[in-house]
């Protein structure tokens, strides 16, 4: 699809987005958030029960991330 694409989205008639989603699960939370390796990304935990959808995406462009 990107293939026969190619020459609107080098002319930027039509966008691309990478798009990507996490599923949190209270209690599960370890090794799932983004963000920086050098960077601590805390995370309160009211109920373990409790869960989370996140939504992100890159635009192929200009490799912009969006959330």
């Amino acid at each position: 699809m990107l293939a026969n694409n190619r020459e609107d989205i080098e002319a930027r008639r039509l966008r691309v987005l990478l798009i990507d989603e996490c599923h949190l699960l209270w209690g599960d939370v370890t090794g799932y958030v983004w963000g920086k390796t050098d960077q601590e990304i805390a995370i309160k935990v009211v109920n373990e029960r409790d869960k989370q959808t996140y939504y992100g995406a890159v635009d192929y462009q200009g490799w912009q991330v969006t959330s």
